[in-house]
């Protein structure tokens, strides 16, 4: 492909440039994208607005449209080109990373050897991640009081008279005799 298929930030919400598109659907003529994009516009309202930019070109007015992924799937299933179903996987996967982070998704892996690889890149890319989150935490100092440096405290005393925690000793049972 002569361009990459990229996404362009209308209003917050990530979507394709038509001539792009049209671009990746090999047409011999980008602005013809154009006209099927007007034959359905009704349609495509019902996946969402339709983002446009006017602009004067060479004295006329042109208007360009900046389509979401479900309009853009759709676009590509009406231009029935030759690599149309391409395009709209290509689609997917561009929207997928754009909603991952920035990151692609990953395939499934085919053999042994390219799981384990991917696995193993997950667990670094895990243990980074956990690493770089603790050395953002705040560290909290805390001071430590040892029982015997604070001073008795009133209900301290009383517990003690009851035995641990303030509960009266427990008699095993069968034994007689006062603890």
């Amino acid at each position: 492909m002569t361009t990459s298929l990229s996404l362009t930030p209308i209003d917050g919400e990530p979507r394709i440039h038509d001539l792009t598109l049209a671009v990746w659907l090999g047409f011999d003529r980008p602005v013809n994208i154009r006209n099927i994009v007007k034959r359905n516009e009704a349609k495509l309202l019902k996946f969402g607005p339709l983002s446009t930019v006017e602009r004067v070109i060479n004295g006329g007015n042109a208007k360009e449209f900046y389509l979401n992924q479900k309009q853009s799937i759709f676009i590509c299933m009406k231009s029935e080109t030759a690599n149309a179903f391409d395009v709209q996987v290509e689609i997917v996967h561009v929207f997928d990373a754009h909603l991952n982070g920035g990151r692609p998704v990953a395939a499934l892996p085919q053999d042994l050897p390219t799981a384990l690889r991917a696995w193993a890149d997950e667990v670094e890319r895990r243990t980074l991640v956990e690493r770089e989150l603790e050395a953002s935490r705040p560290k909290i100092a805390l001071k430590l009081v040892l029982d015997d440096q604070r001073p008795p405290s009133p209900v301290a005393k009383r517990s003690e008279s009851r035995g641990r925690e303030g509960l009266s000793p427990v008699r095993p049972s069968g034994l007689s005799g006062s603890p």
